[in-house]
């Protein structure tokens, strides 16, 4: 029953989503390094707008850190400015996306979001009120595969709005600097079909900025640029399970630290955080037949530490054999 309602309850959420002609929000931004709330954390402001009728436009800006950020996409042109930079850049693209995301994934969350179920029922506080929200977790595959992972959304049931948004990367893929383990959504304040600002998606050079020839490879949720382009990972050996792990029904998370080399293999793999003495071991093997397409820097291939989170669960174990 709980599945059945958590599936009834995305599907309101999506159907809601869908059916706004405009929908903003201002909220805050949390990311983190690790899924554990162990590693670092960063914290910004954002705001965000989103029309799909007559056109779709989006709008997202994102505050409070180092590097502010304005994205503007009008569906034909991506405009963004960097202000502490004094930096800008246009380009033609006609998707919304780089401008709405994981708001944009909303709509779709009843066909992207597998096997949901309520994990529980808390309270949000945004704009000084309490709003009473269901948690509903899931997993995440939508048309872009390097969107996927895990997801968790606080619903309020009376309005079937999100409140706060959890994007979790895939935790068997590669840590590397280039996205962080997690990103938080939490709302503010948000309106649906609310009075359109013409000033929203205006494409407009800021005085004496510099143009760029390019977009520059931004770091998400910080929104500090990236010194090259990051490791990505092209061939992962699943790791298997010993036959102790197995009988004692062991689960949970290595953590290695590593070195990607330019020949795109991992080297240097030492135990971040240990799970079991034999599945250390059997992680240690598994990623060091993993490849990758190097990290780049100046278009020469380079040297990167990253940070690798290997699962081990029975029922893939069992599915494999």
């Amino acid at each position: 029953m709980a599945a059945q309602s958590a599936a009834s309850l995305v599907e309101a959420v999506s159907r809601a989503a869908s059916t706004a002609d405009m929908w903003g929000a201002e909220g805050r931004l949390v990311t983190q390094e690790t899924a554990d709330n162990a590693g670092p954390r960063t914290e910004a402001s954002f705001r965000i707008v989103i029309e799909r009728v007559p056109t779709q436009r989006a709008r997202l800006e994102v505050t409070g850190v180092p590097a502010p950020l304005v994205r503007v996409c009008d569906g034909t042109v991506q405009w963004g400015h960097q202000p502490a930079a004094r930096q800008f850049w246009t380009l033609s693209y006609p998707k919304i996306d780089a401008c709405a995301e994981p708001f944009d994934e909303w709509p779709y969350l009843a066909a992207d979001l597998h096997d949901p179920v309520i994990t529980g029922r808390e309270q949000l506080q945004p704009d000084k009120k309490v709003i009473e929200c269901t948690v509903v977790s899931g997993d995440y595959t939508g048309s872009d595969a390097s969107r996927s992972g895990k997801r968790t959304l606080w619903i309020d049931e009376v309005t079937n709005t999100i409140w706060q948004y959890r994007v979790e990367r895939s935790t068997t893929g590669l840590a590397s600097s280039a996205e962080p383990a997690v990103r938080i959504y939490t709302l503010l304040r948000q309106t649906r079909d609310g009075a359109r600002q013409p000033s929203d998606f205006a494409l407009q050079a800021p005085l004496g900025a510099e143009k760029l020839s390019q977009a520059p490879a931004l770091r998400l949720g910080d929104d500090a640029p990236l010194q090259g382009a990051a490791p990505v990972v092209i061939f992962k050996a699943a790791p298997q399970y010993t036959e102790e792990a197995r009988r004692s029904r062991v689960e949970g998370t290595v953590v290695l630290s590593v070195e990607i080399g330019p020949d795109g293999a991992a080297h240097n793999i030492k135990i971040v955080r240990s799970l079991d003495p034999g599945l250390d071991e059997k992680a240690i093997e598994a990623v060091s037949q993993w490849r990758f397409r190097p990290g780049m820097k100046d278009g020469v291939p380079v040297t990167v530490a990253a940070r690798i989170e290997v699962n081990f669960r029975l029922l893939d174990h069992l599915k494999r054999q």
